[in-house]
């Protein structure tokens, strides 16, 4: 999914875009910039960190083809990029967002003296690990998933989907799918119809491949069967009305559409989540808490199979290297037990209701 607040690469100058590429991507030296050794994917994100930065200096007026990047990258222009960034930006991100630059820049112009950035991250780094650690309450992830189902079914008149609350309906169907596959925000958020949705005679996953992911394996979450019915209505009726929404769509091939009819920004789904999730429990549930929720759950509804907690989340024990069909199954036992762990709270709940009403009866 595009950033449309950073320059894409391929529209980069075409200086900063042959300086990347020769410094970056195809250095070899052993006195090569740090920036080579990054990731697959970090490479990726520091693109668009530094795209961000591009568009920055671009809506500052500064003619990108005929600047260089150490003149572009005054400390007067970094510094007002990085205050702007404050406005939307976490301080663990921003720090992070510096790093990128920075190491661009060292790679692309090794020559000058960039001690005033090293600084400026140094400090952005020191003001993020000074922040205090947020304890927020862990909520049962069968309780987001029921928070999802709930908005989905409540979004529907006689459960028919051209009279659907489109955006209730995605938004259900975000944390409904979320609770049953925590994927990183960065990869939930980035799903894309074809290439990331897949359907086959197993049933629905999500899959990313390795150089999409935080760490540079492959990863496929498992759909629960009764989330298939409606992701086809998702993809049959709401995401087209979602998309009709606006004549300015720019939804490409993504899965999930905001408010606008474009493609929904990893910054608009946390927004979307958190209000969700703070109007049903009274404090909101932030995406990667889910994962924490989902890890939580697993070892207070399963503590036999605890063990399974790291295949659920993709987490390589001892960092040992793991085959991709090992990976494969050991993520489907995984989540045939967590999907049981909603079957069980449902069926408890079921019971309760059963119980009350022959009580008062």
């Amino acid at each position: 999914m595009k950033d449309r607040l950073s320059v894409p690469f391929s529209d980069w100058p075409d200086g900063d875009r042959d300086l990347y590429l020769c410094t970056v991507e195809m250095a070899t030296s052993l006195l090569a910039a740090r920036a080579t050794t990054w990731s697959t994917r970090h490479k990726h994100v520091a693109r668009l960190d530094y795209g961000r930065f591009l568009r920055f200096c671009q809506n500052a007026g500064v003619d990108l083809v005929a600047t260089t990047p150490a003149e572009r990258a005054t400390q007067e222009m970094l510094t007002a990029f990085f205050t702007a960034e404050r406005t939307r930006l976490a301080k663990t991100t921003q720090a992070t967002v510096a790093g990128n630059i920075l190491g661009f820049l060292v790679a692309m112009v090794p020559n000058h003296d960039w001690t005033w950035l090293r600084a400026v991250h140094a400090y952005l780094r020191s003001r993020a690990k000074r922040q205090p650690v947020k304890k927020g309450k862990v909520v049962h992830a069968a309780d987001l998933f029921s928070l999802g189902m709930d908005l989905v079914k409540c979004s529907l008149s006689n459960d028919k989907a051209s009279t659907a609350d489109p955006i209730a309906f995605r938004d259900g169907l975000i944390i409904a799918t979320m609770a049953s596959a925590p994927a990183r925000i960065s990869n939930f958020a980035s799903v894309e119809i074809v290439g990331h949705l897949v359907h086959d005679a197993a049933g629905w996953c999500l899959r990313f491949d390795e150089d999409e992911t935080k760490e540079d394996k492959f990863d496929e979450w498992p759909l629960p069967d009764k989330l298939g019915r409606y992701l086809e209505v998702y993809l049959e009726h709401i995401r087209p009305v979602l998309i009709g929404s606006s004549s300015k769509a720019n939804a490409g091939n993504a899965l999930w559409i905001d408010d606008t009819g474009a493609a929904m920004s990893d910054q608009t789904m946390r927004k979307r989540i958190k209000e969700r999730t703070a109007a049903k429990f009274g404090v909101p549930t932030l995406p990667h808490a889910f994962r924490k929720s989902a890890a939580t759950t697993f070892v207070i509804e399963l503590p036999e199979q605890a063990i399974k907690v790291s295949a659920l989340l993709n987490h390589t024990p001892d960092g040992k290297v793991t085959e991709k069909h090992y990976i494969v199954a050991q993520r489907q036992l995984a989540s045939q037990a967590w999907h049981q762990i909603y079957e069980r709270r449902r069926a408890r709940a079921k019971q309760s209701i059963r119980e009350l009403q022959h009580h008062g009866s």
